[in-house]
């Protein structure tokens, strides 16, 4: 039986697993719950002990004012707590994400799409740039100004 839990980083709470004991929830759905809300920085690695996901949350770590400016909630998500379904969705229907991938990293925007995928560990400061550039973030800035 696969494990179904889900971990979302909410800038906001901290750390809060979205599944409950037993209730499997998909990764489309989670994701599908921050739309026109948050942004997700969706978070995927082989194991928790994987050098690359420990190196991008390193890179997180201090910038968590820039990325709560930006909406964003972090999403990580390991081999064993995926189903089919959920690699589906990773894939997007376009094998971007091989199944023997060991680490990738998902810009979601708030309308629920994948703008970028990195298949290893990426600063804060490209992070912040490419969301920087896309319209609804640049109306986001222009109406705090």
């Amino acid at each position: 039986m696969m494990n179904s839990s889900i971990l979302l980083i909410s800038l906001l709470g901290g750390l809060l697993s979205i599944t409950a004991p037993g209730v499997a929830q998909s990764l489309e759905s989670t994701v599908a719950a921050k739309k026109w809300q948050r942004r997700v920085l969706l978070i995927y690695a082989r194991d928790a002990q994987h050098a690359d996901l420990a190196a991008q949350k390193r890179f997180l770590a201090d910038h968590k004012a820039g990325l709560a400016e930006r909406d964003f909630d972090q999403l990580v998500v390991l081999d064993g707590d995926l189903s089919d379904r959920d690699w589906s969705y990773l894939r997007g229907g376009d094998r971007k994400l091989a199944q023997g991938a060991s680490f990738m990293l998902f810009l979601i925007g708030k309308d629920g799409g994948v703008k970028e995928r990195f298949p290893a560990p990426v600063a804060a400061s490209v992070l912040f740039r490419t969301v920087d550039t896309m319209p609804m973030r640049q109306s986001e800035m222009r109406k705090k100004n």
